[in-house]
């Protein structure tokens, strides 16, 4: 009797000290790494005062502002290799300390208007690899200290002629 309960208390320990909750597939600090870890979405319950989020390589597929909404003092956020297919106009509009944004490898066919808009301290952009077909005029409205943005390996057939305005910045293209 005495070896059966000491099993159980050895296996309840092992459950007991086994992470879980939806921290459990990231490493958090004041950045947060969820690479690979299959997510689907953005995880609610990381703590909200981190400045770094990096979800790279997970089955994220759309993007809305409520799903970002609690981490709004980002300044990177990497959401590369994917698969979205959609990003909500407003999803990013609460970012005002972001610097860097990675996008690249996704399923982006087309960028609304506004959808980067209210990022006044971005620098770098990175939207390659998408499926990105037309750049239209307000893509990349109100980015004044953009430096860098990454459209390769699209598949751009237009882009209208003021889609670029006021990126007084612009140093990579």
């Amino acid at each position: 009797m005495f070896y059966m309960l000491k099993t159980f208390l050895v296996f309840l320990l092992i459950i007991l000290a086994k992470k879980t909750g939806p921290t459990a597939a990231c490493s958090c600090s004041t950045s947060c790494v969820c690479i690979g870890e299959g997510l689907g979405s953005v995880p609610k319950h990381l703590p909200t005062g981190i400045d770094t989020l990096d979800l790279r390589s997970n089955r994220i597929a759309n993007i809305s502002q409520s799903d970002l909404s609690r981490y709004r003092g980002l300044t990177v956020l990497i959401l590369s290799n994917n698969t979205i297919g959609h990003i909500q106009s407003v999803a990013f509009s609460k970012f005002t300390s972001l610097t860097h944004l990675n996008l690249g490898r996704n399923e982006l066919q087309n960028i609304q208007e506004g959808t980067f808009s209210n990022l006044p301290e971005l620098k770098m952009l990175a939207l390659f690899n998408n499926m990105i077909t037309y750049i239209r005029t307000g893509a990349f409205l109100h980015l004044p200290k953009l430096i860098e943005l990454d459209l390769s390996y699209n598949k751009i057939t237009g882009i209208q002629q003021d889609a670029f305005q006021n990126m007084l910045q612009l140093k990579n293209l």
